[in-house]
């Protein structure tokens, strides 16, 4: 998880932005798949659903620096309590597990005799370069 918010991060930097948001993005991703999957549904629909949370929270911040003219820094900061804030009162600042066969293979299963998350990161990292070398998003 950490190795993926990170290239998001690494973007936002390359681009002369600092994004001080994503540790708490991290918890509130934990939060969003744990309440989907408790609510019942499959794993893949969870982690969809947690798609939706970064780019929500980074659009909100956008529309802070932009159109409201918020120092970048300060936003991001901003952002950070409200999420982290938000956490701690919706876990009852408790740490809860997620136990479900298809979500553990996410985080410990083995694809070719290599550990799963390893596969997953070099696709996003392979992926994240291709578009930063060869688009004009990346320019």
């Amino acid at each position: 998880m950490i190795g993926i918010a990170a290239v998001g991060a690494t973007i936002v930097l390359v681009s002369g932005g600092i994004y001080l948001t994503v540790g708490s993005v991290i918890g509130l991703y934990v939060i969003t798949v744990g309440a989907l999957l408790t609510l019942g549904f499959p794993v893949l629909l969870a982690i969809l659903g947690t798609l939706i949370v970064d780019p929500l929270v980074g659009a909100i911040n956008g529309f802070l620096v932009v159109k409201v003219r918020i120092n970048l820094l300060i936003a991001t900061l901003g952002m950070f309590s409200i999420i982290h804030g938000f956490a701690i009162v919706y876990s009852d600042g408790i740490s809860h597990s997620i136990v479900t066969q298809s979500y553990s293979f996410l985080a410990r299963g083995r694809v070719a005799g290599l550990p799963a998350p390893i596969i997953f990161l070099a696709v996003i990292y392979v992926t994240v370069w291709a578009i930063m070398k060869y688009t004009d998003f990346g320019h």
